[in-house]
């Protein structure tokens, strides 16, 4: 189950960068596989 605020999932699917504006690395959750799947990273 992928665990994000709303405020980054929104700024994701506009293209934001998912580590230098969404913060995905300090996530206790990894979101990874998610991002790979999503074509993301």
């Amino acid at each position: 189950m992928v665990h994000m605020n709303i405020a980054q999932f929104v700024a994701l699917s506009m293209g934001a960068d998912p580590y230098k504006v969404c913060g995905f690395q300090t996530h206790s959750v990894p979101l990874e596989g998610f991002l790979e799947k999503a074509g993301i990273i």
